[in-house]
């Protein structure tokens, strides 16, 4: 991430201490889960100095009930000088089993403020912030999500064509096919989504796949635009980023090219996320 590194876990980084230990603790042996406590704060570290700023609170975590605030930057874990710590020792030291107590010294403008805070569980501060926390199928890893965000779906579950609209701007949906369907997810503004089009185009779809492109713009009105100057392949339809087909394909959460295959009874029979991977799926079933 260009001029940034960001120091979080599930976006809810990290709270936690040890007390009265000289030296940050040893990496954690057990890995994170949602059972894990943390603080609720944001922090990223700027490529052009070694501090650690905070970039945001969730609201009503311990960080933000105590007061940490945005732009603050952290001096002291504990009372031991944060200066000279990368930030993988912040990590460890932060990240904790239980829910022990732990004080930040941090610089706001010309003053210096100690917060005292004691760490909530991760999945506690996801709900109270509306969220919930849920593996990512891809990574392995943990993120938050929207607490009404519809589940991600898996290999074998039925896919829901429900609050499309058409090329008119018109609700409209897809019955089950009698050959597989291909979907892919792309916007205007989407880059890589623009290399998947062209390549696919090059690829012209064939008669023993139906291809569906689903636009993820901000309106219908926009997609409308977007349909006539990039011309995508297929039948096209706007969900919308937040729309239940996005929603169940991980489009708000991992991003976009995704590339799908759904069978004739209109169950999932694999995704791939990213230009290479959505082209590969398309063109192995484009025969």
């Amino acid at each position: 991430m260009n001029g940034l590194r960001i120091l979080c876990a599930l976006a809810l980084l990290l709270s936690a201490s040890m007390t009265g230990s000289a030296d940050p603790p040893a990496p954690l042996a057990t890995p994170f889960t949602p059972e894990k406590f943390g603080i609720g704060a944001v922090f990223v570290q700027p490529d052009s100095t070694h501090d650690f700023i905070v970039k945001g609170t969730f609201e009503n975590g311990p960080a933000a009930r105590a007061g940490v605030a945005a732009g603050d930057t952290l001096l002291e874990v504990d009372g031991q000088s944060v200066a000279s710590w990368p930030f993988s020792r912040l990590l460890d030291y932060i990240l904790r089993d239980q829910p022990l107590s732990i004080t930040l010294t941090v610089k706001r403008g010309a003053q210096s403020l100690s917060f005292q805070m004691t760490r909530a569980r991760f999945s506690d501060i996801a709900a109270g912030a509306g969220l919930r926390i849920e593996k990512n199928p891809v990574t392995g890893g943990y993120m938050s999500v929207p607490a009404d965000a519809a589940p991600p779906l898996k290999k074998g579950d039925r896919v829901e064509y429900e609050g499309l609209l058409d090329r008119d701007c018109k609700p409209t949906t897809f019955a089950s096919a009698e050959r597989p369907t291909f979907i892919y997810f792309w916007a205007s503004w989407c880059a890589p989504c623009k290399s998947l089009i062209a390549r696919m185009k090059a690829d012209e779809p064939r008669a023993n796949i139906r291809v569906i492109g689903v636009n993820v713009d901000r309106d219908c009105t926009t997609f409308q635009a977007a349909l006539a100057k990039i011309d995508p392949p297929g039948e096209q339809v706007w969900a919308g980023w937040d729309g239940r087909l996005p929603q169940g394909l991980m489009v708000c959460r991992l991003g976009i090219p995704i590339g799908a295959l759904v069978s004739e009874d209109g169950t999932l029979l694999d995704s791939a996320l990213g230009v290479e991977g959505a082209f590969s799926l398309f063109s192995q079933n484009n025969q």
